[in-house]
């Protein structure tokens, strides 16, 4: 399931999915915040998928999916946040996808105690983690 932004702990690995299907077969890659991605610890999956190994604070960004062929090119983004937590349902390598609903963001969010909480706020012209 693709999701706007994805959530997932420094140090794990996650996958983002992209499949795209068309005649002539479409050429499917990623960009990062604009940018080609093309860095050794990323894989791209035969089915368009993209996994990072060992999230990293720097792989933080805007990952688009590019699906193009010789009729035209369709794109859609995900933002990836690398978060730090400890002892959390979400630090057990779980991914939190989260959808936008209007004005609301939505998630399905399994918990384990002890769990810390991350609150994240949505501003204009910022976004905070507490």
């Amino acid at each position: 399931m693709f999701t706007s932004m994805t959530l997932q702990d420094i140090g794990n690995n996650v996958r983002v999915p992209c499949r795209a299907h068309g005649l002539p077969r479409p050429r499917v890659y990623w960009t990062k915040d604009g940018v080609l991605v093309n860095k050794p610890r990323f894989v791209f999956h035969e089915n368009g998928d993209m996994e990072i190994s060992n999230l990293q604070w720097a792989d933080m960004g805007t990952y688009t999916c590019v699906a193009e062929n010789s009729l035209g090119k369709e794109s859609t983004s995900t933002f990836i946040y690398p978060m730090k937590t400890r002892n959390s349902a979400i630090g057990v390598g779980r991914t939190l996808n989260l959808r936008q609903n209007e004005s609301n963001f939505e998630s399905e969010c399994p918990a384990a105690f002890p769990m810390r909480i991350a609150v994240i706020r949505f501003a204009k012209s910022e976004t905070r983690v507490a």
